[in-house]
């Protein structure tokens, strides 16, 4: 699907939408995050006959100053604890104009194995006033980050000195 999807696209690279080609999250990046190494002994599988994407979403400051994007991998033939990373995002959604506040949010369905949560991420731009990101178990909520006043300098991968773990039949 990715070597058709580029070959219909004559430019380098090709145009590419949420779900436009079968994928998996490894990871998300921001510029305030210029270096990402996961807990010792974890890392995220990757098959050898995978294929990685990077997608760019560049904003156009007017500098005429060329691309100096940088990627830089730390493979290893195994790991202890293979990880993966869940997106957990609301489907496209609109704010309302002129309101101060409006709230958006995503749940995941029921976990359906315990997990260990080894870290979490807001990712808001400069949209975003406060973020917040919790687990549910057995009615009562756990907190996994909260950041009450946002500055898009924090679009971070925060990882936890422990993993925190969270049992099945647990929301995200």
């Amino acid at each position: 699907a990715l070597i058709a999807a580029d070959a219909r696209d004559p430019a380098p690279g090709y145009a590419c939408r949420e779900g436009s080609v079968p994928a998996r999250y490894l990871t998300v990046w921001a510029s305030s995050d210029p270096v990402r190494r996961h807990p010792p002994g974890t890392g995220l599988r990757i098959g050898n006959r995978h294929s990685l994407i990077l997608e760019i979403h560049y904003h156009d400051d007017g500098s005429g100053r060329p691309d100096q994007t940088q990627v830089e991998l730390e493979l290893a033939e195994s790991v202890e604890r293979p990880a993966t990373v869940w997106p957990l995002a609301p489907p496209d959604f609109g704010l309302p104009p002129g309101q101060r506040r409006a709230r958006v949010g995503a749940t995941t369905a029921r976990l359906d194995k315990d997990v260990l949560v080894w870290g979490v991420r807001a990712h808001m731009h400069g949209l975003g006033r406060t973020a917040l990101v919790s687990h549910v178990e057995s009615g009562a909520p756990g907190c996994l980050l909260k950041i009450p006043r946002w500055d898009p300098s924090w679009q971070l991968m925060y990882f936890y000195e422990s993993a925190i773990p969270v049992r099945s039949g647990s929301q995200l």
